[in-house]
């Protein structure tokens, strides 16, 4: 039982770098429409959100200034940054999770099922010790020997990641993943996210057919191999290969924002240790690092600390590190040459000679050493080597200060009560996409992020799709497509994936065209006219704004039919009103 519900600490590693990596881009991407997605200047001013997001607690509806959206952007980079490295990791996880939800919140529209999936990571990451390996906490913590997690945590994680591919089996009810077997078909010819090697793979009926079996079959029986109870670790990790390559697969084939990363890093999570095991024997079976000892100065809190990251992060064998204290010779050495001194088959090394030999001696590093080993690189490199060992108080004082959380502390009984009924409603919820939860139960799920619903390509792939035309009138007569940046108004199909600046505003947009939306049409039209007019001459300014959208569904068999055109709204800049169709 314990070998089926266990996570290996150095897989929560992986976990937690890829987590925060995914946050780190995802805020980058966001950032570059700060205005036009987060800010009351945008396209969904925090007013049309009051309604009905009285349950979450979002910090990001305090205010609609794009400052103030920015300082929170700021302010979640740099607890991504602390999860990414591994400092005060259990705080850093909870704060980040937390912003997380917040920002989802903000502008529900532009999120995906990747969004939804990082935010329930991030909250069972909470219970786990993220930083109990490959992470300043484990550095600086007395132990940093990697463990078996057996927990609440470790149980709710591993559901998560079932629960997700179940439910979204169970949901694909549709005879086009069974009796027709023309999913993979419907879902490649949706244009909007299919990147070119999906156009070039739809042309194979049979073997899409075979993809739509295979995919349904790894979705149903696949989490079955995480519960094997005999050869468990090889068995997991079978099942952890195919999900990934199903995982790699999806981004060769669609633009899925962060959906396949996210499950990646969820996956990884669940790699047993055996693999590690495996692993890490082969990187550091080899004689000369067997021989290799670096001597370092004991009684120097930041000598440890240095030596100590450089072992993690080249993935060298800890036993090559030896305090100096514990051999007179060398210590004198040390003391007169005023260095780190490394012992290896070629020889004696101190300063920054010694950090390229050590990259010349790790796995992933090596390649590393040519290029340290040019004059002027090794120039650079001594004076900064001289630096740091010239200040060693004031570096061993910093780091003194650094307080780490306690990577191995494990959760109390209260909070083990709390992840238990968090986990119990949160599969009661993924069991609600079969029947209507109660009302007065959805507040919960709401103010904590554990909503869900696992609908991917469910119960069939979506056959409407087409594109937007919206045809603006400027004040000088002419008449241009104010969605594509002035471009001449054209009806005719384009090529999809490029009538969209990213994933996000492919999102806001994919079931913008759906009456229950029309109540954000008015934010939509005043924005574009706001934003075009700030950028051009009197005689340039946009008057009026229709929105269009074409839509065209997609027939069995490769059939084609003309799209039907559907006139959604007409804004009037000058007015900032609707009016009755007049381009």
């Amino acid at each position: 039982m314990e070998a089926v519900w266990s996570l290996d600490t150095r897989s929560l590693a992986v976990f937690r770098i890829g987590l925060a990596s995914i946050i780190l881009v995802d805020l980058v991407n966001r950032a570059r429409d700060l205005t036009a997605h987060y800010a009351d200047a945008g396209i969904l001013p925090r007013a049309t959100l009051w309604n009905w997001m009285y349950w979450y607690l979002s910090p990001h509806m305090i205010s609609g200034s794009v400052y103030f959206e920015a300082a929170l952007f700021l302010i979640a980079g740099c607890f991504a940054f602390l999860l990414l490295v591994g400092y005060k990791t259990r705080l850093a996880t909870a704060a980040t999770w937390f912003l997380l939800c917040s920002l989802l919140v903000r502008n529900p529209f532009v999120s995906n099922a990747g969004d939804g999936l990082l935010r329930l990571l991030l909250l069972w990451g909470i219970f786990l010790p993220l930083g109990a390996s490959y992470a300043v906490d484990s550095i600086l913590a007395p132990s940093k020997r990697p463990y078996q997690v057996y927990s609440v945590g470790s149980v709710a994680l591993i559901l998560q990641m079932v629960t997700m591919y179940v439910v979204t089996a169970l949901l694909k009810t549709g005879v086009e993943w069974h009796a027709d077997a023309t999913a993979a078909y419907y879902a490649l010819n949706y244009d909007q996210i299919v990147r070119p090697f999906g156009l070039f793979l739809r042309q194979f009926p049979t073997l899409l057919m075979v993809c739509t079996r295979l995919v349904f079959l790894l979705e149903q029986y696949g989490p079955l191999l995480f519960f094997v109870p005999f050869a468990t670790a090889q068995i997991r990790m079978l099942g952890v290969v195919l999900f990934m390559l199903f995982h790699l697969s999806l981004t060769i084939l669609f633009h899925l924002g962060g959906f396949p990363w996210v499950g990646l890093a969820g996956l990884a999570a669940l790699i047993p240790g055996w693999f590690w095991d495996k692993v890490s024997l082969r990187l550091t079976q080899s004689e000369a690092r067997m021989q290799a000892r670096l001597y370092y100065d004991a009684d120097c809190r930041f000598c440890r600390f240095s030596v100590v990251a450089l072992e993690t992060g080249l993935f060298l064998p800890d036993r090559m590190l030896e305090p100096a204290q514990l051999y007179p010779d060398v210590y004198e050495d040390m003391t007169r040459e005023h260095s780190w001194i490394l012992h290896d088959a070629k020889g004696r090394y101190t300063g920054f000679a010694a950090f390229v030999e050590l990259c010349a001696l790790s796995p992933v590093a090596w390649p590393l050493a040519g290029i340290l080993r040019l004059r002027p690189v090794t120039l650079g490199g001594e004076m900064l080597y001289g630096f740091f060992a010239g200040h060693r108080p004031i570096w061993s004082r910093l780091v003194s200060r650094l307080r780490p959380s306690d990577p191995n502390r494990e959760l109390g009984a209260f909070w083990q009560g709390v992840v238990v009924f968090m986990l119990v409603y949160g599969l009661f919820w993924s069991a609600g996409s079969f029947y209507k939860m109660r009302e007065e139960t959805l507040w919960f799920g709401y103010l904590t992020g554990l909503g869900q619903r696992w609908d991917m390509f469910a119960p069939f792939p979506t056959k409407d799709e087409g594109w937007y035309v919206m045809p603006a009138r400027l004040k000088d007569g002419t008449t241009i497509d104010i969605w594509h940046e002035g471009e001449p108004v054209e009806w005719a199909r384009p090529y999809m994936p490029d009538r969209y600046k990213n994933q996000h505003w492919q999102k806001y947009m994919e079931a913008f065209w759906k009456p229950y939306r029309r109540a954000y049409y008015p934010h939509f039209a005043s924005y574009l006219c706001r934003t075009w007019n700030a950028q051009h001459p009197d005689e340039k300014k946009v008057i009026e704004v229709r929105l269009v959208f074409m839509l065209e569904r997609t027939l069995p068999d490769y059939k084609q039919e003309p799209p039907e055109r559907k006139d959604l709204y007409t804004y009037s800049c000058l007015e900032m009103r609707e009016i009755q169709p007049s381009l």
